[in-house]
């Protein structure tokens, strides 16, 4: 993951701060999100299982 954000900063620098921020204000978000990834990676591997 370091070295995405060291990747990412080289490009475009100061984008790791700007996604801090966008982090902290919308923490809420971030965790629905995450768990609606979650939620639709289980179903598709229970779907992939039963096949």
């Amino acid at each position: 993951m370091s070295d995405i954000a060291s990747h990412a900063e080289k490009t475009q620098p100061g984008i790791v701060d700007e996604v801090g921020r966008f982090y902290a204000q919308h923490a809420g978000l971030i965790k629905v999100l995450g768990g609606a990834a979650l939620a639709v990676t289980l179903s598709k591997m229970k779907e992939n299982a039963t096949r």
